[in-house]
């Protein structure tokens, strides 16, 4: 009887997940169809180009360099494409991102041996898919799916991002591999993974060019000739005080995340002595517990609260990282891990359905863009500073570590103490 009970539930949670699929319409699965697409390409070609630029003699501080590149697109196109979705041409950016990647991808295979600044350049572009993801995909989303049904659909979209991970991740690596199995040399069949790489943004930009419209119309009022001017009022500032203290505990979260994840697999090698190929089947196993944990996010935000569940979740992420350096070995280390990822990656699910409910329609984009471009610089600065942190300790990890834990209890801090108390903006301020 207990076996049945659980199939059933079992059954409803894949059953309400169904329901979500089908409620968020044809641009709403079109954009998360997309964005397993992007997510390959993404994380393949973060595999593949480092090989590629070594491969084509560069200096490890010039592959730096270009990887920084593609991080910081993020940010500097972030703040045009937050433009363009505010003023009503979201999805023809979400079109235009994945082409321009693709033609960043180009310049790179084109750049003369030397080139560096043209490879920076190609760089800067190829992270253009990304910048059009991560800004317009949320507001996508709460636009063209049901109010019922958001905390679902962010949760499916960190599951779907977790796929794509996990498939790029293979590919990025499988590529090549085949290639020189058939008899490719190894520049030649990293040649062919980030010229495929590069297909893959155009069949994203062809995928989000079949996404039915979706956005609101604008409506920009008109002034008469001799209609003086309206004065700002007072409150004209609010909505842009409450996006970016909305956008504040992401500073926390990012910053967590990338003192930490861009450092596992060097803290397997290290440490334990793990093999490449035993590292990379850890976290892609971990990664997709992840996200198979994020979509059981909504159920304990239904149970606690959007900022409760958060609290708890991220709490107990911090605590159980804190205990990989308390000497209690590799299987409880994995144990703690499998912790941290499942209950971690949810959280931004549910930040993303609390933030969402607090916005009007026309405050969306620019919130997301405000967001992911605090989530980029925050980014950056983490895995800056733990590397310094883990330079200046003979390259221990656990000072760096336990810093990431400190910005996820930043976030949590934040959360309880600012968020509770901002108003909820309308379409009137």
């Amino acid at each position: 009887m207990p076996d049945g009970a659980a199939a059933g539930g079992v059954r409803r949670f894949f059953d309400e997940y169904r329901h979500t699929w089908n409620s968020t319409g044809p641009a709403g699965r079109g954009f998360l169809a997309g964005g397993i697409v992007y997510l390959m390409r993404a994380i393949g070609y973060s595999v593949a180009f480092p090989l590629y630029a070594k491969e084509r003699g560069y200096s490890p501080g010039d592959i730096g360099l270009f990887l920084a590149a593609s991080g910081f697109a993020l940010f500097l196109l972030g703040v045009p494409i937050t433009l363009l979705g505010g003023r009503g041409f979201a999805r023809k950016a979400l079109v235009a991102g994945p082409t321009l990647a693709g033609f960043g991808i180009l310049l790179i295979l084109l750049a003369p041996d030397g080139a560096k600044w043209m490879t920076v350049a190609g760089a800067l572009l190829s992270g253009a898919g990304g910048a059009s993801f991560w800004v317009l995909g949320d507001p996508l989303l709460a636009a063209t799916t049901p109010i019922s049904q958001r905390a679902h659909v962010y949760a499916l979209k960190f599951f779907v991002v977790t796929i794509g991970v996990a498939l790029g991740g293979g590919l990025g690596g499988w590529i090549p591999g085949v290639s020189e199995l058939l008899g490719a040399s190894p520049y030649a069949a990293l040649v062919i993974a980030l010229s495929i790489f590069a297909v893959l943004d155009l069949v994203q930009s062809l995928m989000f060019a079949r996404i039915p419209p979706y956005e609101p119309p604008v409506v920009l009022a008109k002034r008469a000739p001799d209609q003086p001017r309206a004065q700002k009022t007072s409150r004209a500032w609010l909505p842009w005080a409450v996006m970016i203290a909305l956008s504040v505990p992401e500073l926390g979260m990012a910053f967590g995340h990338n003192s930490i994840r861009p450092f596992l697999s060097l803290f397997f090698d290290e440490v334990y002595g793990l093999s490449a190929s035993s590292t990379g089947t850890i976290l892609a196993v971990l990664g997709l517990l992840g996200g198979v944990g994020s979509l059981a996010g909504p159920k304990i935000a239904a149970r606690l609260g959007n900022l409760p569940a958060i609290a708890v979740l991220r709490i107990t992420g911090g605590t159980a990282i804190v205990l990989w350096f308390t000497g209690i070995g590799l299987p409880p280390i994995l144990m703690c891990m499998f912790v941290y990822y499942v209950i971690m990656d949810g959280t931004e699910a549910i930040f993303i359905t609390e933030a969402m409910q607090r916005l009007p329609i026309s405050r969306r984009t620019w919130f997301s863009g405000i967001y992911a471009m605090a989530w980029s610089l925050a980014s950056t600065g983490a895995s800056l500073t733990s590397g310094f942190v883990q330079d200046r300790n003979d390259g221990a990890f656990g000072m760096a570590f336990i810093l990431g834990a400190c910005g996820y209890l930043f976030s949590v801090v934040w959360m309880l103490a600012v968020i509770p108390r901002l108003p909820v903006i309308t379409e009137s301020d």
